[in-house]
């Protein structure tokens, strides 16, 4: 019987301290700082464009840990600038705000 493949998956990385997530992107992404997070939002309304230009030129990861670093930095946008969602964020509550209609 073969082994199931590890995936990451966006609650298990929501579960996660701030700490805990902060640890595994300075292991994934040289150079990576908590306290500059917020400052590279502001360059920025998608959370997918900052993940993208921002960690992963830089990132070495393996298939199972490529998602991580999108779904973490989901997670510290949330956590740490939470009166600026990314678009994507609004994106997902207006779509569950229509959903109750």
């Amino acid at each position: 019987m073969a082994k199931e493949d590890f995936r990451w998956e966006p609650e298990m990385v929501a579960k996660m301290t701030t700490d805990e997530i902060e640890a595994k992107m300075k292991a994934l992404v040289p150079g990576f700082k908590l306290g500059g997070f917020a400052t590279k939002t502001e360059r920025y309304i998608s959370c997918e464009d900052l993940t993208e230009e921002e960690y992963y030129p830089q990132a070495t990861f393996s298939d199972t840990d490529e998602d991580f670093i999108w779904m973490a930095c989901e997670v510290l946008w949330q956590r740490l600038v939470p009166d600026r969602p990314a678009v994507e964020h609004v994106a997902c509550c207006q779509s569950a705000k229509w959903d109750t209609f």
